[in-house]
């Protein structure tokens, strides 16, 4: 009779699939290889073809077919022969534990749920899962604070009623939260107006071509 045998296309950019390894209702386990030539050496970033050894590490994928997938990845030990050290290859498909799809997928998850139905979701810990998103809501903040708007909106709230004021900073052109300072730090107002490319002045911002302008929503000026 023959073998109920399964092939697996894991659709993960320079990545070989050398074989499943297992293949269960509850789970499945696929071993892998990358298939970069020759990986850099991170201390004098001279490309090695010379391999010392391989070991397994376990990577995390998105599920197939509803079951928990983990990739057994051949993970090559490389020796560069200029500096005479040895280093583990990387991959940009592989976050540590996690796939990089893994990881994007579980981050924008909790952006439309709890961080523990995320969890519970992917089948990863609550730490883990808390970790990618406040790693991704720091590259979206840096990404936000460098770009560049024409209209900053500066209004004072509070967090609790009658307690902890705080400056709000919203892009007037996106409606997108800039940040949030305590009270009325004009300095930090300004810095960030500054760093837009803006009037440090906000009673006499510049035309939106020269920068970005800012206004108080309320009429007041920050102190």
């Amino acid at each position: 009779m023959a073998r109920d045998v399964m092939s697996v296309r894991l659709w993960l950019p320079q990545v070989r699939v050398l074989g499943v390894v297992v293949d269960a209702p509850e789970r499945l386990a696929v071993r892998v290889a990358s298939m970069v030539g020759r990986p850099k050496c991170p201390h004098c970033g001279t490309p090695s073809r010379r391999t010392h050894d391989r070991r397994d590490n376990k990577v995390r994928d998105l599920e197939v077919s509803g079951r928990p997938t983990t990739l057994v990845w051949e993970r090559r030990r490389m020796v560069c022969e200029p500096c005479g050290r040895r280093f583990c290859e990387d991959h940009p498909a592989f976050e540590g534990r996690l796939t990089a799809r893994l990881a994007r997928r579980a981050a924008a998850d909790a952006r439309a749920m709890t961080v523990n139905a995320a969890a519970r979701r992917h089948r990863l810990g609550w730490d883990l899962v808390n970790s990618l998103v406040v790693a991704w809501a720091g590259l979206v903040g840096e990404h936000r604070r460098r770009r560049r708007c024409r209209l900053l909106l500066v209004d004072e709230t509070s967090i609790r009623k009658r307690h902890r004021y705080v400056t709000v900073l919203v892009n007037g052109d996106t409606g997108e939260v800039l940040a949030m300072v305590p009270r009325r730090q004009g300095r930090r107002v300004r810095r960030l107006q500054g760093a837009q490319g803006g009037d440090q002045s906000t009673a006499r911002p510049r035309p939106p071509r020269a920068g970005a302008a800012s206004t108080p929503s309320d009429g007041s000026q920050p102190g």
